[in-house]
């Protein structure tokens, strides 16, 4: 007997002459071995030879280990992915590169907004002495 393999829930319908709804429940009340795939698929575990030993190129590839010509269809669909990722990486690096910059930036703001208001604030101070200083002078009658 064969190892179990796993199959698309349509696929696995087709092979065991069936319905996909009739292995769903299968699932459900436990008779039958599913997981769900990145997608959110139903994957189904079928045994070959009691599927009448009919599985799909794929399958039967994985199957007996035969993934060389797999592997040249999968570079095929992974590098764009590849070229996809490096590219966003570049993005992202430039991102964080402004983000910085902008960052600094506001700094650079916030220290000169700070200084502006010590000076401000020594301004007003000055002017509350000068302002007090005048007015002792009003009030002090004169010598002379």
């Amino acid at each position: 007997m064969t190892e179990p393999v796993r199959l698309p829930l349509a696929e696995a319908a087709r092979l065991l002459g069936t319905t996909a709804d009739a292995l769903r429940k299968k699932v459900k009340r436990g008779h039958l071995q599913a997981v769900r795939d990145n997608a959110g698929r139903l994957l189904v575990w079928v045994n070959v030879p009691a599927a009448g030993g009919q599985v799909s190129s794929l399958s039967s590839h994985v199957q007996a280990g035969r993934l060389d010509g797999l592997a040249s269809q999968e570079s095929t669909l992974v590098q764009p992915l590849r070229d996809h990722v490096e590219t966003l990486k570049a993005q992202l690096a430039r991102a964080e590169a402004q983000a910085d910059a902008a960052r600094q930036r506001a700094d650079d703001l916030a220290d000169r907004l700070a200084t502006a208001e010590r000076e401000r604030a020594a301004d007003q101070t000055a002017r509350a002495v000068v302002e007090a200083v005048i007015r002792r002078a009003k009030l002090t009658p004169m010598e002379g």
